[in-house]
Formats: C-alpha cells, structure tokens, sequence
C-alpha cells in the first residue's frame, strides 16, 4: 500500500467561513490585540500592521520559506513604537480575534479507520495559515492526529508548498523512495509539491465541480482500491 500524505485545510478539514486567504481578517485579530492589552492604537496604527502581515501573506507574495509567529508579529507591529510588547503575547490574542472554528469533514475519520485498518502508512504535510503557531493548529484537530504517523508542518520542514521539502523529509522518516508517496491534496500548489518531488498526485475535489475526479474521502476510497 502506498505512502499517503494528506493536505490538511480543504482536504480533512476546514475552517468555518474562512476563505483560503486569511488577509480580510487581520483587522479583526488586532483589534482584539488592541482592546485586550488597551494599547489604544489609532486606525493607521492598526491598518498598518495589517498592511505588514500581508507583505508577508503567502497568498500574495508567493513565498515558500517560512517564518515564525513571533517574527512575523515584530515585523508586523514596528510602526507602534511598543518595544515593551511581548509578540508571543500578540500572537495569542491576534488569533483569539479571529474566531476559529475548525470543522473536520465528515468522510475524515471514517476514510482514517478504514486505511488505518489496511495498516497503510499516513501523514499530514500542512503549510501553517500565515503567522499561525502551530501548536493552536495541532490542537485544533487533536482528534486527526492518532491516525498518522507522522506530523509535518512548514514549520517543522521550513518551507512551504510547492517546495518539496515537506516531502523529502517524509520520505526520509519512512526511509524509502520519494516514488513511493502520494500526496492528496486539494489545491494547485499540491499537485506542483507532488511533481516538484516526483511522487504521485490525488486532487480532490470538493466542490464537485469536476466528475473526473473524487469529491470526498469517500469516493477516494475506491479510487486506492480499499
């Protein structure tokens, strides 16, 4: 049975109402950064900051390294004039004013127990949301983490899809050949990972738009045979 490596957001999971690009929203974690430590910042201060984080927005620049929260929120805040302020401290609150709500699909953890009893091997390989930790993102879907082996975000590999190094760390973990993987996936930049490493490619489709290919974890059941 091949090595699967799961995307994440679009493909187990999703968060509610939250489009691919988070940037509309920066406005909304500042302001509760400003409301919950009183830094009566004005709207230049707090449009600036947003301004900032986009430069940095994967999304929009287009960039495959990756950076930690806490950097990201110094860059983000230069214009406040706060040296005092703790960015951890940021980070935190920014993402509390957001108002995640992760929902995990349906067909998820069924499509898990029917592989997992196959004993295939699986791994989640996730770009963390612009300037997210990802210990919040691990703890938002907890109850995934028991069916994978193996864990890897662009924090844990450095970079960002469509860089294969995601990958090129897994299949070091299993100690075999980067053929031997297939990633599935449910944007563009999945499939460019997947050939950037020479390893199979499964787009899924959720929005049903395409009959060619599956639409869930359901119809990928049948895809891989189980």
């Amino acid at each position: 049975m091949a090595f699967l490596v799961f995307d994440l957001g679009g493909t187990l999971m999703k968060y509610q109402g939250m489009p691919a690009n988070w940037s509309d929203f920066y406005l909304d974690g500042f302001q509760r950064v400003n409301d919950a430590l009183q830094l009566n910042l004005t709207n230049q201060e707090l449009m600036d900051a947003c301004e900032i984080l986009r430069s940095y927005n994967p999304r929009i620049c287009g960039r495959e390294k990756e950076y930690s929260p806490e950097y990201l929120f110094e860059k983000a805040i230069v214009s406040w004039n706060r040296p005092s302020l703790c960015p951890s401290t940021l980070v935190e609150y920014f993402f509390d004013g957001l108002k995640l709500v992760p929902i995990i699909y349906d067909d998820t953890i069924p499509f898990l127990n029917l592989y997992r009893a196959g004993r295939g091997h699986a791994a989640i390989l996730t770009d963390l949301p612009s300037a997210m930790p990802d210990q919040l993102i691990r703890q938002h879907i907890s109850k995934l983490l028991p069916y994978f082996g193996f864990y890897v975000s662009s924090a844990t590999c450095g970079y960002r899809k469509p860089n294969p190094a995601g990958l090129q760390y897994l299949a070091g973990k299993w100690k075999t050949k980067l053929s031997e993987l297939c990633l599935i996936g449910d944007e563009e930049k999945d499939e460019k990972t997947a050939k950037a490493a020479g390893c199979r490619f499964i787009k899924i489709d959720r929005s049903g738009k395409n009959p060619q290919l599956p639409h869930n974890l359901s119809e990928l059941s049948s895809v891989l045979g189980l």
